[in-house]
């Protein structure tokens, strides 16, 4: 039986580079589907969504930005019960993108049997991709439904409320999914749904959340929490902040203990890199910039939170800091004028030679708060480090040498080589990725040593940068810049 005899048919918003987790780079398409079962007619609601993958899929297309959607459900006899096809337009700029994802949902309710849902995806050129999926229904309540992982829960602000992109609404909830969730170090919480449907009667104990690694090994275990779950059914929802938790591919699995009973569910998941993750904002920034859709005002529209966190960052690029005061002052409206002037071709207000545009700008922002943020008690945006300070003033080192793993503290040095040569020696001073400026000879970072500071990060680790940076040993200890 389809639910209300329709498809329920919806795109996910690009993902640019997320994380691939259990997809293989080269699989340009995914399905995952997903069942919850309903005790009062007796049938089960199947919540699938698939991932097409844009450099694989559209390779041959050239500038034609469009494939074709089409999906049929058919029983065990192979008798088609329903149908449904669709077009969907890709931005160009996203077509070749690396990583680049789009995902596409259906949703429908059967009764109980075996059911095989058929999905193709057709380029304008090259080979059209298909899959099939063997779908059970139900036959009758199970102990638990399928496992559902969400990176984002939201109540809406009405039933009636249409769902965004990649999103599912279960029990007042509204879940964004996909077939393997990326999580990545800037948004790292994993997020389950589950039913739990006792046969007849109310039933106690307790659930524990595990996240496996590969080959079975259990990485993170959470202390078992007490569950109720009366005769009529229950839910149980829950999040694991992962932060830390290293690149790779994962399953979460749910121990829900019942009674006498144990009941087990889980999902894969997959956690995305720090590098990935920044060079992925920056993609996407850049594939943003070359497509149609890029807004011509930054500002309008954009909250006063937005606004001061635009303002903020532009303390390392105005002429003069005094600018500045002024914007603390304005109304809302006011700083919305102020950030506009500020980037117009006639405010002249950068001194970073050639002047960057606001676009590069706040792509570079966007790359330093993923790549160079400080996590903990001491929580401090990327763009607001040391790192991130020189990082926005010069861009992207021309070398590093990296040593996070070093004694008793991790160290990275940057050079320079374009223009006037300058290096930057930045040592881990709390060994949890909280990096401070610790040398260089840039006359800007005034307070900064150039001397006296290679004892401070060890004799072995200094003869080491001393030879990245082709400092003369004769002068080791002195601090003698080249």
């Amino acid at each position: 039986m389809m639910k209300n005899g329709k498809w329920t048919a919806a795109w996910a918003a690009v993902l640019i580079a997320a994380p691939a987790g259990r997809q293989s780079g080269m699989d340009p398409l995914i399905v995952r589907a997903i069942r919850f079962y309903s005790p009062g007619s007796a049938t089960t609601t199947i919540e699938g969504v698939c991932e097409v993958r844009l450099p694989v899929l559209m390779r041959s297309a050239g500038d034609n930005g469009r494939y074709h959607v089409f999906i049929s459900v058919l029983d065990s006899a192979g008798l088609e019960l329903q149908q449904s096809d669709w077009n969907r337009d890709v931005p160009t700029a996203l077509m070749h993108s690396s990583g680049a994802t789009m995902v596409e949902s259906f949703s429908f309710r059967a009764g109980p049997g075996r059911y095989r849902v058929h999905i193709r995806v057709a380029p304008p050129v090259g080979d059209t991709v298909s899959r099939d999926v063997a779908i059970n229904a139900f036959a009758a309540a199970p102990a638990i439904s399928d496992l559902l992982l969400s990176t984002s829960v939201r109540q809406p602000a009405s039933d009636s409320e249409a769902l965004a992109p990649g999103e599912v609404r279960r029990a007042g909830l509204v879940l964004r999914t996909a077939p393997v969730p990326g999580l990545s170090p800037n948004e790292a919480t994993i997020s389950w749904y589950g039913e739990l449907y006792p046969h007849g009667a109310a039933a106690s104990g307790d659930l524990v959340a595990e996240v496996m690694g590969t080959a079975g090994r259990r990485i993170i275990a959470t202390p078992a929490r007490p569950v109720t779950v009366p005769s009529t059914g229950g839910l149980t929802r829950g999040s694991l902040d992962l932060s830390g938790l290293p690149p790779g591919e994962y399953t979460l699995r749910l121990r829900v203990r019942l009674g006498d009973s144990t009941v087990v569910a889980e999902a894969p998941f997959s956690m995305g890199s720090v590098t990935t993750e920044a060079a992925n904002a920056m993609a996407e920034g850049n594939a943003s910039a070359g497509g149609e859709a890029v807004a011509t005002d930054l500002f309008e529209g954009a909250s006063e939170a937005k606004l001061d966190s635009l303002e903020l960052p532009l303390v390392y690029v105005v002429r003069n800091a005094q600018q500045l005061r002024l914007y603390s002052t304005l109304t809302l409206e006011g700083k919305r004028r102020f950030l506009r002037q500020f980037w117009s071709p006639s405010g002249s207000a950068t001194r970073i030679e050639g002047a960057l545009q606001r676009d590069q700008f706040y792509r570079a922002v966007e790359y330093a708060n993923i790549a160079y943020r400080e996590a903990g008690a001491g929580r401090t945006a990327g763009w607001n480090t040391d790192r991130g300070r020189i990082f926005l003033r010069y861009g992207a080192p021309d070398e590093t040498l990296k040593k996070p793993q070093a004694a008793p503290k991790g160290y990275e040095v940057w050079k320079y080589t374009r223009g006037q040569p300058h290096w930057y020696v930045f040592r881990d001073e709390t060994s949890m990725g909280h990096y401070s400026l610790l040398a260089t000879n840039d006359h800007r970072e005034t307070g900064q040593r150039q001397s006296g500071w290679e004892q401070d990060i060890g004799g072995e680790a200094a003869q080491e940068i001393y030879q990245f940076l082709g400092l003369d040993f004769r002068n080791l200890g002195s601090g003698i810049n080249p």
